[in-house]
């Protein structure tokens, strides 16, 4: 039996260099099959200009407008064909044997909608607290049900994706990994972590503007957590998230970025609809230790 192919997509923006080297991991991993799309994201300057002749076999997209980390990867579904798609950060490297270990964990359960990769910091050769699905790094090598995945790498089924919808472009960068992880769970589809499926993330600091991270993180914790949850988590989340990004915003003198984000998520979380976990649905991420009071 041939193998089910994968579609492998990359957002890129600013980072030549990062592409290059992630690029060459994802084609030495690669099955007859598979095809690799990579979309140069709203940069001022055309920064994967020639990468088309060193990888020809590779497909370059290029958007004028950046259209953010969600809207980046909502035109790469468009882009691709196969029913699975493989999502790599462009400042992460593939470990070989990841994208066979993904055909596997699909082919074994067809529920199964999300395969959350292992994410490894460089410097420790283990998963960052903030890019495991899990609270806390135990039990790093098992494979197992999970509730949601990080984006620096994951892969999704496209029926899932059908069912369910795409990523909310309105998130824009942040926590809509989380939102859509969300709503595969409410349909009742699968998430599952397999750390055979391994990248290493580098988390290149080239094309994160200051304050941006602490406006994005602020405001779409209020969208995200007003959309799914049960009041009593939703103000838990608010007030624990909020406390801790009022505490680094303090440390790095971006309080105008945190008050901005308090605003807007506010204004954006009343005009979502509410689309509240089933007890069924809360149930199961009480069981895999997902996200709720915080």
């Amino acid at each position: 039996m041939m193998p089910v192919p994968i579609d492998v997509v990359i957002i890129t923006r600013e980072r030549r260099d990062d592409v290059v080297k992630v690029v060459g991991s994802v084609l030495a991993d690669l099955g007859p099959d598979d095809v690799v799309h990579v979309l140069e994201n709203g940069c001022p300057v055309h920064s994967t200009a020639g990468l088309d002749e060193l990888f020809p076999t590779v497909h370059w997209h290029r958007e004028e407008e950046n259209l953010g980390v969600a809207g980046g990867r909502n035109r790469l579904i468009e882009l691709s064909e196969s029913g699975l798609i493989a999502f790599v950060d462009d400042d992460a490297i593939v470990e070989a044997g990841t994208f066979a270990r993904v055909r596997a964990a699909f082919a074994s359960d067809e529920r199964l909608g999300a395969v959350a990769f292992r994410i490894d910091d460089p410097a420790t050769g283990e998963p960052r607290s903030y890019e495991y699905p899990f609270k806390g790094t135990a039990e790093i090598d098992r494979e197992r049900p999970a509730t949601y995945f990080v984006g620096a790498g994951f892969a999704l089924r496209r029926t899932a994706i059908d069912d369910v919808g795409v990523f909310d472009g309105r998130l824009f960068y942040a926590l809509e990994e989380l939102d859509f992880s969300y709503a595969l769970v409410a349909s009742g589809w699968g998430v599952r972590y397999v750390p055979g499926a391994r990248v290493v993330h580098h988390a290149s600091p080239a094309g994160r503007p200051s304050g941006q991270k602490v406006y994005f993180m602020v405001r779409n914790r209020i969208v995200v957590a007003r959309k799914w949850l049960p009041r009593r988590f939703y103000l838990s989340q608010v007030v624990l998230w909020g406390g801790l990004w009022m505490l680094r915003a303090v440390r790095s003198r971006q309080l105008r970025h945190l008050w901005k984000g308090l605003r807007d998520g506010r204004r954006m979380s009343r005009e979502s609809d509410r689309k509240v976990l089933s007890h069924e649905a809360v149930a199961y991420l009480k069981k895999h230790k997902g996200r709720l009071w915080y």
